[in-house]
């Protein structure tokens, strides 16, 4: 009976390490967020030194035509970042929330810096169809 209390208070002392808690939480202002259907206009190859090395495609929405976006690929056709009608280039990094800030100028520049392009980097019109004739798909991968 002399350990009863002694195994009373190591009970009552591991008693907080065994519970566990669980906390849902909602994105912050979901329920304003305005969900923005952008639909491909046009695309353009990313050309150094004669090789291709990347694509850009504008995206634009329907209902408000100066509201663009601007998807930039690799040549396997994976978006490595994006472009905004203001010119700010963002590079997305893999495992990090954020997209990474590159430079604010026109769009070529933009793409090549993300790209890892040179700053002679050209764009090339492409046909929309083209690419998507060219995009690998799951199968081929």
């Amino acid at each position: 009976m002399r350990n009863v209390p002694g195994l009373l208070i190591a009970l009552c002392c591991g008693l907080p390490l065994a519970c566990t808690s669980a906390r849902e939480q909602a994105p912050i202002n979901a329920d304003t967020a305005v969900v923005q259907r952008l639909a491909p206009q046009c695309a353009w190859r990313v050309i150094d030194q004669g090789t291709v090395v990347g694509f850009v495609v504008r995206f634009v929405d329907p209902k408000l035509s100066t509201r663009c976006s601007y998807s930039v690929r690799n040549t396997l056709h994976q978006e490595l970042g994006s472009i905004d009608e203001l010119g700010r280039a963002w590079r997305f990094v893999p495992h990090q929330r954020e997209a990474a800030w590159v430079l604010t100028s026109t769009v070529a520049r933009g793409s090549a810096r993300i790209l890892g392009a040179s700053e002679n980097a050209k764009l090339e019109p492409v046909e929309l169809e083209m690419l998507r004739e060219q995009a690998p798909t799951a199968i081929d991968q």
